[in-house]
């Protein structure tokens, strides 16, 4: 008797220090609202930045980055590095860098879409030379990693804080429906399929600035 007591005491002090396993649900952290106290600069081409892209790239990409943000009256929201690549290829047609030993203007390659080169890749180009360009211009802007200001894009991503247009972002998310027909809850082959964007006349025509 004496052993059997012994016995359920010892049981219930186990079963008392076992820690009880309960499933908290995900949390949905949302990224802060982006600083908005920044302002872009007079236009500039570096010279820095266009002795390593080449100059068409740089000046195409800044021309189309001041025209997008510098009169904007938006609110500054968090967009992706994916989103700012679709609308950079549908406003000025350009397929963006591409690097093969050296940087080049991905117009300048023949049978560009036969080369295999994936979407996510094209994205870490052009974020790449879209940071160095402003890097070579002392321009700091808000970077984020969460999840960005898109119906399509619902994973957490590379960010940047931008008054980028609204009805811009429902064409992109529009453009990324049509080659997918589903959302984006992480980064998949999906994705990475996404074909190069043509101009699209309902973006804002960009200027090649001559600065």
């Amino acid at each position: 008797m004496v052993q059997r007591v012994q016995l359920a005491i010892s049981r219930e002090v186990v079963r008392a220090d076992s820690p009880q396993f309960v499933e908290v649900p995900p949390q949905e952290m949302e990224l802060p609202t982006p600083d908005s106290r920044w302002k872009l600069p007079p236009l500039t081409v570096p010279a820095a930045a266009v002795r390593w892209y080449g100059d068409t790239i740089v000046r195409l990409l800044t021309s189309w980055l001041w025209q997008s943000v510098q009169t904007s009256s938006h609110p500054v929201v968090w967009i992706s590095h994916f989103q700012l690549y679709v609308d950079f290829m549908a406003s000025t047609g350009n397929p963006g860098p591409i690097h093969r030993s050296k940087w080049l203007n991905g117009a300048d390659i023949p049978n560009l879409s036969l080369l295999g080169f994936g979407f996510k890749q094209r994205t870490r180009w052009f974020i790449k030379i879209v940071k160095e360009t402003l890097r070579h211009q002392q321009v700091s802007l808000p970077y984020a990693y969460g999840k960005p200001k898109s119906h399509m894009i619902l994973f957490h991503t590379g960010c940047i804080g931008l008054p980028w247009d609204p009805e811009r972002i429902t064409l992109i998310d529009q453009w990324l429906l049509k080659h997918s027909c589903q959302t984006f809850r992480r980064q998949s082959k999906l994705l990475d399929a996404l074909p190069f964007a043509d101009r699209c006349v309902q973006f804002p025509e960009v200027f090649l600035s001559s600065v």
